[in-house]
């Protein structure tokens, strides 16, 4: 008879950490965000639901998307490059579609090597008026382009020609659209959206679990990023895990899905190292 034992702290980490062949949970978050897209510019199209209702709920959809295209980035989604890669670019399309995957992922992994510090690509959505802020997620994508073509590194000037390639189909696209008298649709059923979605983002994927953004990673990496503690049944699925964003930033490839698993496995280790915890809703970190 075979005695199974149990997995050590380690090897139950190591496993918790390893990307598989296809994760599905990213995979649902992918088919529902275009699910939910697709059905909702139908049914505008048809008349069916008000245009202004399908533009909101398709900026939803598109922040639902968010969750495959950021795991692409890290690799995460699976263990196969090319099928790891496709669920970033097709989101990608419909959320910045001037922007290949390679552009994406230059920036995100700027943002992680600088964390809330001067050269964080993401501090301009961390700080600013109150009233200057929304429209700052709303169009962060913007202000990554010109971020992009500001840096004159060997990276971003390889990456040049594919971002030329890409804002030429878009406008092409754009003009095919014009063309078929189809404008109006376009903007309030993808362009208003995309905005929507954006907007989503930036505020619950960005400013969120790092505020109050000042103190950087080089600084106290556990106080960096916060993690959420309450509420999980509701912001667990709507957050993808990210309400305990720390995890992410402490160990960033490791699948969304086993965020909350890890931070259960090494608790004693994080809390000994005094973490930002965010109550319930609250905005502001305890003790700051």
């Amino acid at each position: 008879m075979t005695v199974r034992t149990m997995p050590t702290k380690d090897e139950y980490f190591a496993e918790l950490r390893k990307v598989p062949a296809l994760a599905l949970p990213s995979v649902a978050y992918f088919l529902i965000g275009y699910g939910i897209f697709l059905a909702s510019t139908m049914a505008a199209v048809a008349g069916q639901v008000p245009m202004w209702a399908s533009c909101l709920i398709n900026g939803f959809a598109l922040y639902l998307l968010f969750t495959p295209m950021h795991e692409s980035l890290h690799g995460s989604v699976s263990s196969n490059q090319f099928v790891n890669d496709m669920f970033g670019r097709i989101p990608l399309l419909f959320q910045i579609p001037a922007a290949p995957l390679e552009v994406a992922r230059w920036i995100h992994l700027a943002h992680h090597a600088n964390t809330t510090s001067s050269d964080d690509p993401d501090n301009f959505m961390h700080h600013g008026a109150w009233w200057v802020l929304p429209f700052r997620w709303a169009n962060f994508d913007v202000f990554y382009l010109v971020k992009f073509f500001q840096d004159d590194s060997n990276a971003t000037k390889r990456l040049r020609p594919a971002v030329y390639m890409y804002a030429i189909v878009f406008l092409i696209i754009v003009a095919g659209f014009v063309v078929n008298g189809l404008a109006l649709e376009l903007f309030i059923l993808w362009f208003l959206p995309s905005r929507i979605g954006l907007g989503l983002i930036g505020f619950f994927f960005v400013f969120v679990p790092h505020f109050p953004a000042d103190i950087s990673a080089r600084q106290d990496k556990y106080q960096a990023s916060t993690t959420r503690i309450g509420w999980e049944w509701v912001l667990t699925p709507f957050l993808a895990y990210h309400n305990y964003h720390l995890i992410h930033h402490l160990y960033p490839n490791v699948p969304f899905y086993n965020y909350i698993k890890i931070w259960q496995l090494r608790y004693e280790e994080i809390t000994a190292n005094n973490p930002s915890i965010q109550k319930g809703f609250a905005l502001r970190p305890e003790g700051r």
